[in-house]
């Protein structure tokens, strides 16, 4: 509900640039599986007959709601509750993703190097890493200052703080959502931190990945500011 005051989910937004990397990397995937997946809309977007897919993530409820938009859409998927520092999959993946600053959420560049050491244990040789990270300029603005969103039935207070010295980004969430003739208030803290592309490339090289390309972007629009880092890595033939 958040999401959709600003238009698009961040899913949607980032649908086709995903479909894009998959084309020029790794036209002949068959099997995708989506690290911090959410509610699963990315992955009903790339849903096609004769492809499998994957959603991981370590939250109960979220993994609840895209089983029931998977349900609703007809389509099957495989999904696995799981720490991204430690997942496993049934069978190698031919391309893993990792969006919507899934891996801001790890708290420190140990935890990088275990989900990086996870999604190389995970790919095929040959296999694909695509995920995206928060730059500098995004913590130094958008992890700065309050904001409050308003849609139906919804108030949203997002109280930001982003500490230089730690690289730490601290989002105190205030919600109030309408439930009858009352609003419900409720709370929820959100910690991110900052990896560099120095960070980010050596940690891929530590664990046996190989950078393909990196680029700065902004799923909002201004992309002379990035916002984000969208890389693309690749495990390299054994």
């Amino acid at each position: 509900a958040w999401q959709a005051t600003y238009g698009l989910s961040y899913a949607e937004r980032i649908t086709p640039r995903t479909v894009e990397s998959l084309r020029r990397y790794h036209p002949d995937w068959q099997t995708f599986c989506d690290l911090g997946c959410g509610t699963g809309t990315l992955l009903l977007n790339l849903a096609s007959d004769g492809r499998r897919l994957i959603g991981v993530d370590g939250s109960a409820e979220m993994l609840r709601e895209a089983r029931r938009k998977a349900r609703a859409a007809g389509r099957r998927f495989t999904w696995i509750r799981s720490d991204i520092r430690d997942f496993h999959l049934p069978a190698p993946a031919d391309v893993i993703g990792c969006f919507y600053d899934t891996l801001n959420h790890l708290g420190s560049l140990e935890d990088l190097h275990r989900t990086f050491a996870a999604v190389h244990a995970a790919l095929r040789p040959g296999g694909t890493f695509l995920f995206d990270v928060n730059t500098l300029h995004c913590f130094r603005t958008l992890w700065d200052h309050l904001s409050v969103t308003e849609g139906p039935g919804l108030t949203m207070i997002l109280d930001n703080e982003y500490e230089p010295r730690s690289r730490v980004g601290v989002a105190r969430v205030t919600i109030f959502r309408r439930r009858g003739r009352f609003y419900a208030r409720e709370f929820a803290l959100v910690v991110e931190r900052y990896f560099s592309e120095r960070e980010v490339g050596a940690a891929l090289r530590a664990t046996g990945l190989q950078t393909v390309s990196r680029e700065g972007f902004d799923p909002f629009g201004d992309s002379s500011r990035p916002i984000k880092t969208w890389w693309v890595a690749r495990r390299p033939l054994d």
